[in-house]
């Protein structure tokens, strides 16, 4: 299990929800209540921290790739 951080201050300008739909869409995020709590984590804290299996870690890697999502690896 890898973790991903995903921090408020290097991602300005980014749509969480968009980005959350990513791990939602992998089945890494398993329902909209998991999200709602990664959603008032980042608010409270200005980062998310979301737990990544390892058999999706490289497609989910190269999807926030592709959005741009600057992340680090936990």
């Amino acid at each position: 299990m890898k973790k991903i951080l995903i921090k408020r201050n290097e991602n300005k300008g980014m749509i969480l929800l968009k980005v959350l739909a990513l791990f939602r869409d992998r089945d890494i995020i398993h329902s909209l209540q998991e999200v709602s709590e990664y959603m008032k984590a980042y608010e409270k804290d200005d980062q998310v921290i979301v737990d990544c299996k390892m058999s999706e870690f490289n497609t989910i890697i190269q999807e926030l790739e592709d959005e741009n999502v600057n992340y680090e690896i936990l």
